[in-house]
């Protein structure tokens, strides 16, 4: 196994251009699973050298940029989709992931199923633009 991203070097350098290129062909259920698992990393371990300056700052906007790609409407919509059709990579990041990050695309869900009335009266959560 290799060296994990909190006593990797250049992990901030890898982990900017990773969000950059994760963001660009859209979203994707992969993409989704992606994005969600770097942020719940990032969220619970902090770099080896945390007590440089500013190395705790840009883990925290990497992790935040992870998670803007998650709340955009689009990847929303795609996450939704997906959980409507019972994709088993998106009902896992419901299960696993999802409630610790707080992620708009799964609140209509708990432990991974639908509430009562199912998707399509639950109102669309995920269409206001993020910041």
């Amino acid at each position: 196994m290799g060296t994990s991203l909190r006593r990797y070097p250049d992990a901030i350098t890898v982990l900017e251009a990773h969000v950059r290129e994760l963001g660009h062909p859209g979203p994707t259920a992969e993409r989704c699973v992606a994005a969600a698992t770097i942020a719940q990393y990032l969220t619970k371990d902090t770099p080896v050298r945390s007590d440089e300056p500013g190395l705790k700052v840009c883990w925290e906007q990497i992790r935040l940029s992870h998670l803007a790609l998650l709340e955009q409407g689009d990847w929303c919509d795609m996450a939704r989709e997906g959980l409507d059709v019972e994709d088993a990579r998106l009902t896992w990041l419901a299960d696993a992931v999802a409630p610790a990050l707080k992620l708009r695309a799964f609140r209509v869900f708990r432990n991974g199923r639908p509430r009562a009335g199912g998707m399509a009266q639950a109102g669309n959560e995920c269409s206001a633009p993020v910041m």
